[in-house]
C-alpha cells in the first residue's frame, strides 16, 4: 500500500495524498500501533480499551470523515510529569482517533522526508537509535575529532514558528488536505485543568508527529553543519559536535547557535533578469528550488515602471510560486520615494504580495 512511498520519488514533490491517510489499511496499521502503545485517555474520557471494543466502527467513521474534510482534531489534555529536581515536564496527551490519524500521517510523511534526512541524525527515525547514535560517536574519536561540545537546544521544540515548519514541509508536499491536517494538529487547543489555550509556535508535546515535524525542521541545522564541514551527531534535540582543535569547535558551536537562534528569520531574496522575462521565470523556478523566499527588484526597470504589462508573466509565476515581490523605492529622495510609491508598484499586491524597502541618503 505504501510501497510507492517507501521507494519514493528523491528531491521530487507530492501532490496527492490525503488518500492514502484516510485508506482503510493505513488507518487500521496506525490503530495497531496505538493500541500497542497504550496510554491514557485524553479529553474525552476514551481509552484504547473502549476504542477497542468498537475499533472497525470508529476506523471507518475517521476514514470516512478524513475523506470528506470534516475530521477536526479535539484538544489536547496536558499533564505534568515529574523529572526530578523538582522539576516537571508538559505531556500532552491527544484523543485515541487523533493519535491513529496522526500515526496514519506519520506513515506516509516519513518515507518522503527520509530520502533527505543526513546521517547525522539519529533521533526518532525508523533503523536508528541511541545504540547507532553512540558507535558514530567512537568512530569520531578513534578518527581523532577529540575537541567535543556536548549541548541541546533548550526548549527548542516549545519555540518553532509555525509558518516556517510548514514552508520546510511544503518543499516535499503539495496536497493541501494534508497540509491543512498537519496545521491543525500544531495548532490543536490545550487543556490543563481549568485552563485551556491555542499554541502559537512549536510542536505538541506527546504528539505522534512531534518527531518526524521536529527533524523536518532540524534537518536545515543538520545541512549548515554539512556544509561547513562539521562533524555532528544529533538525536532529536541533543546534539554533539566533534572537531580537532578548541578553535574549530567553538566555531561549529557558533554556527548552530546562528543557525538556531535566527528561527528562520535569515532569509534570501532572488535577483531577476525582468530585462527578460522568459529568463526571469526560468530563474525564478530556479531560485525557488534552492529556497529563496522572494525576488528583488527596483521600483523602475530598465526605465520602464513595475505596472508594465511585459513583466505579467514574472508576477504571475511569482504568485504561483508563493513568491512575494520586494521592491526598493529608495532613491535618494523621500519625494521621489513616495512619487514610485503612489504611481508604479501598488498595483502588484493585487496579484502577488509586495514588501516595500526603503533607503534614503
Amino acid at each position: 500500500m505504501l510501497a510507492a512511498l517507501q521507494n519514493g520519488v528523491k528531491g521530487g514533490k507530492w501532490f496527492s495524498l490525503i488518500d492514502k491517510v484516510y485508506r482503510a489499511e493505513t488507518l487500521r496499521a496506525a490503530w495497531q500501533k496505538v493500541e500497542g502503545n497504550a496510554g491514557a485517555a485524553g479529553v474525552d474520557g476514551q481509552s484504547v480499551e473502549r476504542f477497542a471494543a468498537r475499533g472497525e466502527m470508529y476506523l471507518e467513521e475517521l476514514s470516512t470523515a478524513l475523506k470528506r474534510g470534516t475530521y477536526r482534531p479535539q484538544p489536547v489534555r496536558r499533564v505534568e510529569i515529574p523529572k526530578g529536581g523538582g522539576k516537571f515536564r508538559p505531556l500532552g496527551i491527544p484523543v485515541v482517533k487523533d493519535r491513529i490519524v496522526q500515526t496514519a500521517l506519520k506513515f506516509v510523511l516519513e518515507p518522503i522526508f527520509e530520502w533527505e534526512f543526513l546521517k547525522m541524525s539519529y533521533g526518532f527515525r525508523p533503523g536508528l537509535g541511541c545504540k547507532d547514535a553512540l558507535r558514530e560517536v567512537q568512530r569520531l574519536l578513534r578518527a581523532g575529532y577529540t575537541f567535543v561540545a556536548d549541548a541541546d537546544l533548550k526548549s527548542y521544540f516549545d519555540t518553532i514558528p509555525h509558518g516556517r515548519l510548514m514552508k520546510r514541509v511544503e518543499e516535499k508536499v503539495s496536497d493541501g488536505r494534508v497540509l491543512e491536517l498537519i496545521e491543525a494538529f500544531l495548532q490543536q487547543d490545550i487543556v490543563q485543568e481549568v485552563e485551556r489555550w491555542t499554541p502559537t509556535g512549536g510542536t505538541p508535546q506527546g504528539a505522534v508527529i512531534s518527531p518526524l515535524l521536529a527533524n523536518i525542521y532540524l534537518h536545515a541545522l543538520d545541512c549548515q553543519i554539512k556544509q561547513k564541514g562539521y562533524r555532528m551527531v544529533r538525536y532529536a534535540d541533543d546534539f554533539v559536535l566533534f572537531c580537532r582543535s578548541r578553535e574549530e569547535v567553538q566555531a561549529a558551536l557558533a554556527e548552530v547557535k546562528a543557525c538556531a537562534e535566527s528561527k528562520g528569520r535569515v532569509r534570501w531574496t532572488a535577483l531577476l533578469p525582468f530585462r527578460d522575462p522568459e529568463a526571469a521565470v526560468k530563474e525564478m523556478r530556479r531560485a525557488s528550488d534552492l529556497g529563496a523566499s522572494g525576488i528583488f527588484t527596483m521600483g523602475m526597470v530598465w526605465e520602464r515602471n513595475l505596472a508594465d504589462p511585459a513583466f505579467f508573466p514574472i508576477y504571475e509565476e511569482a504568485a504561483g510560486l508563493d513568491l512575494p515581490l520586494c521592491v526598493h523605492l529608495g532613491w535618494g529622495s523621500p519625494q521621489v520615494t513616495q512619487l514610485f510609491a503612489d504611481s508604479h508598484a501598488f498595483f502588484c499586491s493585487a496579484i502577488v504580495p509586495v514588501m516595500w524597502g526603503f533607503m534614503y541618503t
